[in-house]
C-alpha cells in the first residue's frame, strides 16, 4: 500500500517571485548607498573641530620636532628633520589656520591628513619624494584653508576694507 506524499506535486510560484538580477540591483544599491553615507561620515569627521584642533597639534609637534638638537632622538624618528626645518614657519602658520578655519575645504584636509600620517607616500617621511611635493602641498592646503565656503560672507571684516561713506549736497537738505 503506497501511502500519499504530504507536499504537492505541482507548486505554483507567485508572479513577484524576486529573481537573481532584481535582488543583486538592490543589494548594490544597498552597498553604494552604504559607501557613500560611509565617505560623509568620514568627510565630517575630517573636517570637525575636533579633527582640526588634532591636526593643529600635530602640525605644532613636528615644527618643534624640525629643531630638535638631540641627535638619538633625530636618528630613531621617521620624520625628515631637514624638511620639516625648511617648513617650520608654514607649518606654524597652517596650524594657526587650521585653528581659526570654521568649515575647511574637505580635500585639503585629506591632503593635509596624508602629509602628516602617510609615511610611504608623504613627503616629509619619504625621501624619494621630492621637496617640491612638499611645497606643493602646503600651498594646496593653505588655499583651501584660506578659501571661503560659497555664500559664506566674512564677519570680522577690517573697517579700513568698507567703502567709506559720502554724502552729496542734496542729501543734507532733505
Amino acid at each position: 500500500m503506497a501511502t500519499q506524499g504530504t507536499h504537492p506535486g505541482n507548486v505554483h510560484l507567485p508572479a513577484e517571485t524576486p529573481t537573481r538580477s532584481t535582488v543583486e540591483r538592490g543589494e548594490r544599491g544597498i552597498l553604494e548607498r552604504r559607501r557613500e553615507l560611509n565617505a560623509e561620515r568620514k568627510r565630517k569627521r575630517l573636517v570637525g573641530a575636533r579633527s582640526r584642533r588634532r591636526h593643529a597639534r600635530w602640525l605644532r609637534g613636528i615644527a618643534n620636532c624640525a629643531n630638535d638638537p638631540s641627535p638619538v632622538r633625530r636618528h630613531i624618528e621617521v620624520l625628515l628633520h631637514y624638511r620639516a626645518a625648511a617648513v617650520r614657519t608654514d607649518l606654524l602658520e597652517l596650524a594657526a589656520m587650521l585653528e581659526r578655519a570654521h568649515e575647511p575645504d574637505p580635500a585639503c584636509m585629506a591632503a593635509l591628513h596624508e602629509l602628516l600620517s602617510d609615511g610611504r607616500d608623504s613627503a616629509l617621511y619619504n625621501p624619494n619624494i621630492p621637496v617640491d611635493e612638499l611645497h606643493a602641498t602646503i600651498e594646496h592646503v593653505r588655499a583651501g584653508l584660506t578659501s571661503h565656503p560659497r555664500g559664506a560672507t566674512r564677519h570680522h571684516s577690517a573697517p579700513s576694507a568698507r567703502a567709506p561713506l559720502t554724502l552729496d549736497a542734496d542729501d543734507w537738505r532733505s
